[in-house]
């Protein structure tokens, strides 16, 4: 029986019809349910293009994926989404913002009326959780960008996806707010354990969040290397500076350091 909730089999992407346009080759990706995994590698290597391949944003050149045990062939509804760049909707306020899954997803949205207070409870709870309490009149322009992004996650999780693509979401923070956020997500993921991928460029955050990093190679992507991260949880910051993780995160700026090279 497979145990892999997401599961990627020789997935090429093209686009276009010239071959150095070729994001992808030859990428093989198995994921179990419940699990953290980080992806890293040199820029340009097609990260961000396999976050679009596993949500059915953007269809396959070649090979497969499978979530769920389903082929991906059309956008899935039950994935959880933050990107680096805030998408906050500026006219809604913060609580109307982690609502809007509950509004289009199914099958939260055909009762959205009917249940609009107690999913505002629910809302309510997720931003106390990530410290933002009396916070869900206030609109995005009002908040600073480390807590626009809590906002995110909240907005990412509350309609308890299986999956969560996570594409450099603290990318554009100071490393003191970066710090508190991956607290904040390890905190959440450990409440609600769904299925995460995580895209970033910053090997402290894969080796302290993640399960296993996958480095992917330069252009175009597909995985030359996988470490474990036998870490128990919760981690704590200063583990991040511990020679067992000073030691990885030495490996691992290695491999993408090699594999910017070849």
């Amino acid at each position: 029986m497979n145990d892999h909730f997401v599961e990627l089999k020789n997935v090429s992407l093209q686009y276009g019809r010239d071959p150095s346009s070729r994001a992808l080759s030859g990428l093989n990706i198995q994921v179990k349910q419940g699990e953290f995994v980080a992806v890293v590698g040199p820029s340009g290597c097609g990260k961000s293009s396999l976050m679009k391949l596993v949500t059915g944003l953007q269809p396959v050149t070649k090979g497969t994926i499978q979530v769920g045990g389903k082929l991906v062939k059309d956008p899935l509804n039950f994935v959880g989404m933050a990107f680096q760049n805030s998408s906050l909707l500026p006219w809604r306020t913060v609580l109307e913002n982690v609502l809007l899954p509950m509004e289009i997803v199914e099958p939260y949205a055909k009762s959205f009326k009917k249940n609009y207070s107690q999913y505002c409870e629910k809302a309510s709870s997720l931003l106390e959780l990530v410290g933002l309490h009396g916070y869900e009149r206030k609109f995005p322009w009002q908040l600073s960008g480390g807590m626009q992004q809590r906002v995110q996650l909240c907005r990412a999780i509350i309609h308890e996806p299986s999956l969560l693509m996570l594409d450099e979401p603290f990318g554009a923070l100071d490393m003191f707010t970066r710090e508190e956020l991956w607290s904040i997500l390890q905190s959440l993921w450990m409440d609600k354990r769904p299925t995460i991928i995580l895209v970033t460029h910053d090997l402290r955050e894969a080796v302290f969040l993640a399960d296993r990093v996958l480095v992917m190679s330069a252009r175009p992507g597909k995985i030359i290397h996988e470490s474990i991260i036998g870490q128990s949880r919760p981690r704590e910051l200063k583990s991040s500076y511990q020679k067992e993780s000073v030691d990885l995160i030495a490996e691992l700026r290695s491999r993408i350091q090699e594999a910017r090279i070849h």
